[in-house]
């Protein structure tokens, strides 16, 4: 990652983050319910349900399949939308006139069934992921709050949140 004050000077900052970095556990429990069948195929879980591998599961297996590996508490309801709220009117798959800077990003195209935002503050990437198989989206972002030396990373409800004023590089 790279911290740059003003896009036409050297950066200030370069490092890597989370570079074969261990996340310790936090306090809380982190037990989420875990894999209820006795195999840890997934195709063999769709299998039992009497559908085919690579076949889409229907709104009502997904939330099933869900339940069984204990992430539905993590999941946001109702999901991202990728055509409205914060990405709406997303374009080559980003939306980021709300950071002051956008005309002087280049961003690559996002193909596919992705769509991301760059909030006002131009520090970060918030995303709404469509996975069709499973008729499901996710939310997954990488927020870096420059003023208090703060980075947020999560998927959907699962954060990750480091005070990088403090933090120790390289451990």
């Amino acid at each position: 990652m790279s911290i740059c004050l003003d896009v036409n000077t050297e950066c200030q900052f370069n490092f890597d983050i989370l570079k074969q970095q261990e996340i310790s556990p936090t306090s809380c429990d982190l037990d989420m319910g875990g894999w209820n069948g006795s195999t840890n195929s997934l195709v063999d879980w769709i299998k039992n349900k009497g559908l085919k591998a690579g076949q889409s599961l229907s709104t009502a297996l997904a939330n099933k399949l869900f339940d069984d590996l204990g992430l539905t508490q993590f999941l946001y309801s109702p999901s991202c939308n990728r055509f409205d709220g914060i990405y709406s009117g997303a374009v080559n798959g980003w939306k980021a006139e709300a950071c002051p800077k956008s005309a002087d990003l280049t961003l690559p195209k996002i193909r596919g069934t992705v769509s991301c935002y760059v909030p006002d503050y131009c520090t970060g990437i918030d995303c709404c992921v469509d996975v069709g198989k499973i008729g499901k989206s996710f939310r997954i972002y990488a927020l870096l709050d420059a003023c208090n030396w703060k980075l947020s990373i999560g998927i959907e409800k699962r954060a990750f949140n480091f005070t990088i004023l403090d933090y120790n590089w390289g451990k």
